[in-house]
């Protein structure tokens, strides 16, 4: 009875050193696929090259024959695309400039400004075709050039039509109420006329204080073409213009000061006032 529990007791120490020896069955497996996948698919077995199949990303049912053409063309590609990203980190160039400060983004965008966007290559070609065209520009990110480019086409285009909108205004005001020389009722028009300016003079200097617009409009051969409604609506407004409590209220007192001082040159320059 003895011997055998002795026996039984040794032959469980040996089988937990034993134990406590050998590798688990994760890390038999773990080791077996760093194993193969450092393996020459030609020395895998079927189940191996599925397994390394799956592990690629590839189809993993077929022929032990497609299997294996699989793996060997997958490989061949990394090698190929881990060469190619390693000799376009190493030859890429930083640039020094950011792209907001960039002289490549100040023509480009002059480029964009002068050009006709119905002919010129940098609002007819595509973005990518415009950034790889010009050094400056493959400097930096093609995405973001691209993004770039799309979007200053879209706000100066916005500009441009802007612009030839409010061109197009003032050519039609100008021909509209500039262009002539009368109005629409066939009357001179008194504004930018030498009349104007020889009327501001008269009330400046009290000819026209307490007289009748008729009577002024005898004063001068330049009042004769304007009508009698006409004129003395101008010579009432240049009145009321020139009123001293309604002058200091639209402006201050040494505007009012500057336009006076200004005023009497005038009138002495055209011989009305006499300072001596």
């Amino acid at each position: 009875g003895r011997g055998g529990g002795f026996e039984s007791g040794q032959s469980s120490l040996a089988s937990v050193a034993l134990g406590s020896s050998l590798p688990s069955q994760s890390a038999v497996l773990k080791g077996s696929e760093e194993n193969a996948q450092g393996m020459d698919p030609h020395q895998m077995s079927y189940r191996e090259k599925q397994k390394e199949c799956k592990r690629r990303g590839l189809p993993a049912t077929g022929k032990d024959k497609d299997l294996l053409q699989r793996l060997l063309g997958s490989s061949g590609s990394e090698q190929a695309a881990d060469k190619g990203n390693k000799t376009t980190s190493s030859t890429a160039k930083k640039p020094d400039i950011p792209w907001k400060k960039s002289k490549a983004k100040a023509d480009l965008i002059e480029m964009l400004t002068t050009g006709d966007p119905q002919r010129d290559h940098v609002w007819t070609k595509p973005p990518a075709e415009v950034w790889g065209s010009r050094e400056d520009l493959c400097l930096y990110p093609k995405a973001n050039v691209c993004d770039a480019i799309r979007r200053y086409r879209k706000t100066i285009l916005i500009q441009m039509k802007s612009i030839k909108f409010e061109d197009k205004a003032a050519d039609q005001h100008w021909t509209r109420f500039c262009d002539s020389a009368v109005d629409s009722r066939g009357n001179p028009k008194l504004h930018n006329s030498a009349a104007k300016n020889l009327l501001e003079l008269d009330v400046a200097a009290g000819r026209a204080k307490g007289r009748k617009p008729s009577d002024i409009k005898k004063d001068r051969p330049e009042y004769a073409p304007f009508e009698t409604k006409q004129w003395r609506r101008a010579v009432n407004n240049e009145r009321q213009k020139q009123k001293g409590e309604i002058w200091y209220a639209k402006r201050n007192k040494q505007g009012a000061l500057r336009h006076i001082k200004r005023r009497e040159a005038q009138l002495e320059e055209a011989g009305m006032i006499d300072r001596t």
